[in-house]
C-alpha cells in the first residue's frame, strides 16, 4: 500500500512572502522622510502598494493548487489540470533561485524532456514537503546538477 501526502497552497501561505518586502519598504520610507523629502516617501508608499497588489493577485491565482507525494512519484494539481512525474523518470534535478528570499526551488527534468518547477515554500508545510522530496530523490538515486 502506498502512502499519500497532500500539500496545498492556501491564501494564508502567501502572507509570509509579502511582509518582508513591505517591512523593508516601510523602513526605507521612514528614512526617506527623515533624510530626503516627503515626496520620496510617497513614491515608496506607491511602490509598496503596487508590490502588495501584485503578490496578492499572484497568490489568488494559485490558491487551491496542490501537490501529492506517493512512494513512487509526484502528482501535481494546478488550475484544474493534473499531471504526475514518477521518481524513476526524473533525468536531472537543478536548483533554481527566485527573487524572493527563500530556499531554492527544484527544476525537475524528465527523460522525455518535460520540465517542471517546484517551489516547496509555496505550499503549506513547505519544510516537510522539501524533506519528503529529498527522501524520494535519494531513494531513486535522482541526479542533482548545480
Amino acid at each position: 500500500m502506498t502512502t499519500l501526502h497532500r500539500y496545498s497552497i492556501s491564501e494564508k501561505s502567501w502572507y509570509s512572502e509579502s511582509w518582508l518586502w513591505l517591512a523593508a519598504l516601510f523602513i526605507a520610507a521612514i528614512l526617506a522622510w527623515v533624510f530626503f523629502s516627503p515626496l520620496y516617501t510617497l513614491g515608496i508608499a506607491g511602490l509598496g502598494f503596487a508590490i502588495s497588489l501584485f503578490l496578492r493577485s499572484r497568490g489568488k491565482k494559485r490558491v487551491g493548487d496542490y501537490i501529492e507525494l506517493t512512494d513512487k512519484g509526484i502528482i501535481f494539481g494546478e488550475s484544474g489540470d493534473h499531471s504526475c512525474i514518477a521518481y524513476n523518470e526524473i533525468k536531472t534535478i537543478k536548483f533554481s533561485r527566485s527573487w524572493l528570499p527563500s530556499q531554492p526551488a527544484f527544476l525537475l527534468e524528465t527523460r522525455i524532456g518535460n520540465k517542471k518547477k517546484l517551489q516547496p515554500d509555496d505550499y503549506e508545510n513547505g519544510d516537510e514537503l522539501r524533506e519528503q522530496l529529498n527522501r524520494g530523490f535519494t531513494t531513486f538515486n535522482c541526479k542533482f546538477e548545480k
